[in-house]
């Protein structure tokens, strides 16, 4: 696996959540508390572009955060993150940004 496929399985796994909060078949938490806020009058169209974006900035921090170009709580380090053949996954803030904050 290589950097980039790491990120899209990331964005993949990220719109599969949001899918799922959204399902109103599905019994999660969140979707839930989705389908409580959404029967008091909120848009579900807005609820689900705002949690979009609260999941967006979640995972493009993280996998900054592995990638050591920000900080994870209080520290700074980068990690390295290898798949299951010993491939090292590098340069993972690029394809991070594009997955994730040049959605919209």
């Amino acid at each position: 696996m290589i950097a980039e496929d790491f990120v899209k399985n990331c964005y993949k796994e990220k719109q599969e959540m949001l899918k799922m909060y959204f399902d109103k078949e599905k019994e999660t938490q969140v979707g839930n508390q989705i389908k409580n806020i959404i029967s008091k009058g909120i848009s579900s169209d807005e609820l689900k572009k705002m949690i979009n974006s609260v999941m967006n900035e979640v995972f493009y921090t993280m996998l900054l955060g592995l990638d050591g170009e920000t900080s994870l709580g209080d520290v700074q380090m980068q990690y390295k993150v290898y798949d299951e053949n010993d491939n090292l996954l590098d340069g993972i803030e690029s394809y991070a940004y594009d997955a994730f904050m040049d959605e919209e």
